[in-house]
Formats: structure tokens, C-alpha cells, sequence
């Protein structure tokens, strides 16, 4: 699928039916977003993620989702040659061309002067062991240099065998006057703020509370493919929320509470990159499972940032219902709470209940106890040992209170005496 749709990209900017949608946005503010989404996939190879900028950087006048995506390919690629080194980019501006410069260097395996002739080829890897070790279609950067080109820009690669790869950018910070007929509009412009204290939605659906499997909040930009995941939702007996943007989503999904989230990866200013890592780094939403839906197949780079699940679009209606009942809160045995430390006595019984089919929410304080109990009643709770006497006595102390006003829960003060938690 991901060679499909690289395909389909390299054909409609040859034929020159890729369209550019010119709109005035903070590069830096998208770089740093990126670096954010990439910050587990660095760690996950032990590397090091660096931007360096100077203050003087204007907003550019061009097309941020293909900004957003040529620098987000470039991350993963620096990620995927990379281990145990460092990632950094480096943001300048040349007040004389009135271009600002992009570098993007990574201390990875390099590339020999006969691949770096070929880099931005078409369906060209460095070489044969390269696709069997590190996976690709080969049309990546090839794809990266048309984008930099059909947003006026330049792209131009340095490289050393075994000591890294530096890729450079230049682009105007105003693109050409014939190009403006292409801009957004400002009024539609959306800020690219999480303020999360954007309106919600109704529900959308004739389900009742009472009959309902689940509710489930679509995060999507197309308003056909939300109304068609709704009818699905709707059928599959779920009662369905929608937003039609990532911050819309994002404040939906902490003042509702949903069971589940279906999130769009392509859409404009805020993309389902940057909404997944605010869902998985806010406690409010970190427990809720984010199924992702993307015509590119990135559903390991989803996995790996903290998506439950991926459906390749256009959704398949039984492929979704599938998951979702696999995903399901109510197909659970039930929520169990675990106040540990972290540990990896605690990591293995998270695990063990998962597979048992409990929903999980952990805490390490009492002001996260109170927080998760009060996102979910817990039918059980585990105390684990490793906590300090008197904020387990607090602790207790606490959860009686609860009891006595009706939570309905297990207490168990030991999650396994011969370890540290």
C-alpha cells in the first residue's frame, strides 16, 4: 500500500496535477512539533534529537502540510539510519536571497559518493542490503525533492560513509506572486494552538447510552469519510462523536471522554502525528485507544507512538468493527488501577492484565489516584510495595472514602512480594 500511494504521489507531480496550497505559517513551530511526534522513534535507536535556530526565522508563504511532511520523512529516515548517535536540525535565514535554510544531519551509516549520485532517484536505495535491513519503497526522497521543488525551493544532499548525512533545503519566504491564487483564505485558517478549550460536538448517532456498545469520537478532516465511518459506527451499534479537525478532536476527547478514538493522519495545520502525541502525553486522555486511518501504510510508526491500531482507508467496515471489538472497553473483564512505581515488576503485570483483557490506568501519586478515579471507576486496585509508607497509608486512607461512597472496587496492597514494586 505505502508503494501504491508513493507511486500515485511521484505520477500526479510528473503530470503536474499535484496541487501546492499556499498559506503563512511558523516553520519552527512545525519543526518542533515534528520533533515531539519523532521523540520516541529516536529514543526507541538510543539518538539524540537536536534543533538549533536562530531568532530571526520569518513565517513562510507556502504549503505547510507538504512542509510537514518532507521534514517528517526526514526525520524517520535519519531515525531508521541512525543508532546510538544524534538527529539535529539546524533553522537559519539569508536576509540577502530572503530564503530560509533548512539542514537536517544525522551522524547515521552514511552513504559512498557513487549512492549519494543516486539519492533522489526513483526507486533507488543505496543498495540491496539496504531495503532487506531498513525496509522502504526507494521513492521517498525522490518524492522529498519534487515537494522542495514545486514549493520554489532547492534540495541538496552531503554524505560520508559511515560518519552521517546532511540534507539541505532553501525556501523563499515568500512564494511567487502567480502561486497566491492558491492560498487559504486567512479567515480559514486554523491556529495551529492546542488550546483546548475549543467547542465539542454533538453526538451524531440514534443510539441510545443504554444500548450502545461503546462511543466512539471520529477525528477527520473529509466530512464524507466521517459521515461514512459514522453510519459503520452507528450499524456496529456505537454512538459516534466527530470533529472535523485535530484541536476540535483533541478538546472533544477531554471534556467527553470517549471509549475510543478513529484519527485521521492527513489533515491540514494540525496533523494526526502531532493530535496523537497530545492524546498520549495528556493523562485526561493517555488511557483512551487511538486507532489511526491513513491511505499510507504507517501503521509501525503509529505502534511505536502509542496508537492501540491502524485501518488503512478507505475503512473497511467489518476490518473496523473487528477492532473495535477487540478494543472495546465493555469486551473487557474490567478497569484495573495500578499505584506503582515504574518498574519492571509493574510493566510485566500491566502486561498480564492486558492480555487478561482489564482496561488499565496507572498512577505514582495521589493526585493521579484521585484523577484516575475520578476518569473511571476502578473494579480493581493494586498498591504496589515500592511506594513510601506514608503515601500508601494517605493512599488507603483515600480509597476507604471512596469505598464508603459506593466505588466499586478490589483493594490489594501487594502486586508481587518478591520484587521491588
Amino acid at each position: 500500500l505505502q508503494l501504491i500511494n508513493d507511486v500515485l504521489d511521484l505520477a500526479k507531480i510528473e503530470s503536474g496535477n499535484m496541487t501546492v496550497f499556499n498559506e503563512t505559517f511558523d516553520s519552527v513551530d512545525i519543526i518542533e512539533e515534528l520533533m515531539s511526534t519523532m521523540a520516541p522513534i529516536a529514543k526507541k535507536g538510543d539518538n539524540l534529537l537536536v534543533l538549533e535556530k536562530s531568532q530571526d526565522i520569518p513565517h513562510l508563504y507556502n504549503d505547510a502540510v507538504k512542509f510537514r511532511q518532507l521534514f517528517l520523512n526526514l526525520l524517520s529516515n535519519a531515525c531508521k539510519f541512525t543508532h546510538n548517535g544524534k538527529i539535529t536540525i539546524l533553522v537559519t535565514y539569508n536576509a540577502k536571497t530572503r530564503h530560509a535554510v533548512y539542514h537536517v544531519s544525522d551522524t547515521g551509516i552514511g552513504m559512498t559518493p557513487s549512492q549519494l549520485t543516486r539519492v533522489f532517484e526513483a526507486f533507488v536505495q543505496a543498495d540491496s542490503s539496504t531495503s532487506k535491513k531498513y525496509g522502504g519503497t526507494g521513492l521517498g526522497l525522490s518524492i522529498c525533492k519534487q515537494f522542495v521543488e514545486l514549493m520554489d525551493g532547492s534540495m541538496d544532499v552531503t554524505s560520508a560513509e559511515g560518519e552521517g548525512t546532511t540534507f539541505t533545503i532553501l525556501l523563499p519566504t515568500r512564494a511567487p506572486i502567480q502561486k497566491r491564487t492558491d492560498a487559504i483564505p486567512a479567515e480559514n485558517q486554523q491556529e495551529l494552538s492546542l488550546d483546548l478549550k475549543a467547542s465539542s460536538s454533538s453526538e451524531t448517532t440514534s443510539v441510545s447510552e443504554e444500548d450502545a456498545l461503546g462511543r466512539v469520537l471520529v477525528i477527520d478532516d473529509d466530512p464524507e469519510s466521517r459521515q461514512l465511518l459514522l453510519r459503520h459506527l452507528e450499524k456496529e451499534n456505537y454512538i459516534g462523536l466527530e470533529a472535523s479537525d485535530a484541536k476540535q478532536g483533541i478538546a472533544i476527547a477531554n471534556e467527553q471522554q470517549p471509549d475510543l478514538i478513529l484519527l485521521d493522519l492527513m489533515m491540514p495545520n494540525i496533523d494526526g502525528w502531532t493530535a496523537l502525541s497530545v492524546l498520549k502525553e495528556s493523562p485526561s486522555t493517555r488511557h483512551i485507544p487511538v486507532i489511526l486511518q491513513s491511505m499510507l501504510d504507517e501503521k509501525n510508526l503509529g505502534l511505536d507512538l502509542g496508537a492501540a491500531e491502524f485501518l488503512p482507508k478507505p475503512v473497511d467496515r467489518q476490518r473496523m468493527a473487528t477492532i473495535l471489538r477487540h478494543l472495546n472497553p465493555q469486551d473487557r473483564r474490567g478497569a484495573a488501577l495500578l499505584i506503582a512505581p515504574e518498574t519492571e515488576s509493574r510493566k510485566l503485570l500491566l502486561e498480564e492484565l492486558t492480555d487478561e483483557a482489564w482496561q488499565c490506568m496507572v498512577a505514582t501519586s495521589m493526585a493521579q489516584v484521585i484523577e484516575r478515579i475520578q476518569q473511571k471507576s476502578p473494579d480493581i486496585i493494586f498498591i504496589g510495595l515500592g511506594m513510601p509508607y506514608d503515601s500508601v497509608l494517605e493512599i488507603l486512607a483515600m480509597l476507604n472514602g471512596k469505598l464508603n461512597d459506593g466505588l466499586n472496587a478490589k483493594l490489594s496492597d501487594n502486586i508481587d512480594a518478591s520484587t521491588d514494586s
